[in-house]
């Protein structure tokens, strides 16, 4: 019973069987119902008749006209004096078996004195009549055996109806099976390969319904869990790539400046080195912890009002120094000391990182432009330099992690393929869009654009 087929099958053909037995017993009680009560009427209907023959014409002709009338069918006539004495009857012997019941029986109008047809041999129905101030009474009696018979035939019938129907049912629980529970068959092989790595995997989509949209769903989970594997292998191997390099140089590095026959000029310029690869590593480990807390959702947007003007002057002031040791012009562009809502230390960190990536990627004398302006309902901060540009294909893929333009020249420029991912979550943490737009050797331009609260 663990199968969902079998469970289908069970619980559909439970329901069905219930509403079918109740609907042909409901059907079944009153079409035996209706017969009988048809007969019984029919039965009540001969006998006014015939009662109204002998009050217009009581003769013995009359009554032997009844009685032929009747003759071979499965009705009996009983004519009866006032004192309930027997005058005439088409089978005597039915006289006698229910002359006691008769005479004990109070009839003063038309009515039915037998009608348990189940039970009961016969049905009966009695006519009172009045001739010349005399009273009688016509009886009018009916065999139940053909009643019998009619409502087993019915019974038979519904039983081969009922069998019909459970053949019916199977072959229904067939069709359902191959178009229900076969695309869950399939839903389900194609979780269990996913549970075991193997995101690989199509589901053909036939139906419009829930099944169809369910398949459309793991297809969808198959591709992003596809996805996030590829990227955790690519994450991986780009930190370890990342990490080994620097630790080359430290290591290397390091063994030659404890070398004691090397000169102390040489020594400092090795020492030099080592510095520069641990604050190139520190950094990198400190981007690493905050892509990996971006991506846990473990950090919070803390809006505060800004002055743009001296925000933007402050972030320039920060890296002044390096634009003068690189010999690349900043230049600040915020005219209006106009006021936004934004996270300060991560607005920071957003124009911070795009303005140290313009600057890797700018030759000495090249210009680099941070600028800010505010609309109705905006507020846009532009970083644009005149440096080496990015081609087409590669602007597509500028924010995805540990994706660098010129890899050829990744330990030149020093870009991990960190920062932009880094900046992109956390514009939009704060309900806000990043755009870039370049073109090769004439330089690129990032417009980060946050609404208004």
């Amino acid at each position: 019973m663990s199968k969902i087929s079998i469970k289908l099958a069970m619980y559909f053909f439970t329901v069905v069987m219930i509403f079918q037995i109740v609907l042909l017993y409901y059907i079944h009680s009153n079409m035996v119902e209706d017969y009988a009560e048809d007969a019984l009427t029919q039965l009540q209907k001969h006998g006014t008749n015939y009662r109204d023959m002998l009050a217009k014409n009581y003769t013995s002709s009359t009554l032997a006209s009844i009685l032929l009338v009747e003759q071979g069918r499965d009705r009996d006539v009983i004519v009866l004096d006032e004192h309930k004495q027997l005058v005439v009857a088409s089978d005597p012997k039915l006289y006698e078996h229910y002359s006691l019941f008769l005479s004990q029986v109070q009839v003063d109008h038309d009515r039915l004195l037998l009608t348990n047809w189940k039970e009961e041999p016969y049905i009966m129905s009695a006519h009172p009549y009045a001739i010349d101030g005399n009273t009688g009474y016509l009886i009018m009696i009916q065999d139940t055996a053909s009643l019998q018979e009619i409502a087993n035939k019915i019974g038979t019938d519904f039983k081969t109806i009922s069998i019909t129907s459970i053949f019916v049912l199977f072959m229904a629980y067939a069709l359902l099976s191959r178009r229900i529970t076969r695309p869950i068959l399939r839903m389900k092989r194609a979780t269990e390969s996913m549970s075991q790595g193997d995101f690989d995997v199509k589901i053909p989509s036939t139906t419009d319904d829930e099944l169809g949209e369910l398949g459309h769903a793991i297809n969808g989970l198959a591709k992003d869990l596809a996805h996030m594997k590829n990227s955790r292998n690519e994450f991986l191997s780009a930190v370890s790539h990342e990490l080994r390099t620097p630790l080359t140089y430290l290591i290397g590095y390091s063994k030659v400046a404890m070398r004691e026959d090397i000169s102390e000029e040489k020594r400092k310029h090795y020492l030099t080195i080592i510095h520069e690869e641990s604050t190139r590593m520190k950094a990198l480990v400190k981007n690493l912890m905050d892509l990996a807390q971006l991506d846990e959702h473990k950090f919070t947007i803390e809006k505060e009002l800004i002055a743009a003007k001296p925000f933007i002057e402050q972030v320039a002031q920060i890296v002044s120094h390096s634009f003068a040791e690189k010999g690349v012009h900043l230049t600040v562009d915020c005219p209006h000391n106009f006021t936004f809502y934004a996270d300060p230390l991560r607005l920071e960190q957003i124009i911070l990182n795009l303005v140290d990536n313009a600057l890797k990627y700018s030759e000495p004398n090249a210009t680099v432009t941070l600028s800010c302006k505010q609309s109705a309902s905006q507020t846009r901060i532009i970083v644009k330099d005149t440096g080496h540009g990015i081609s087409e294909e590669d602007v597509v893929h500028i924010f995805d992690k540990f994706y660098r333009v010129e890899k050829s020249r990744a330990r030149e420029f020093g870009g991990s393929g960190i920062g932009l991912a880094i900046v992109k979550e956390l514009v939009e943490a704060h309900g806000g869009s990043i755009t870039v737009t370049s073109e090769l050797h004439v330089g690129s331009q990032f417009i980060v654009t946050l609404e208004e609260v």
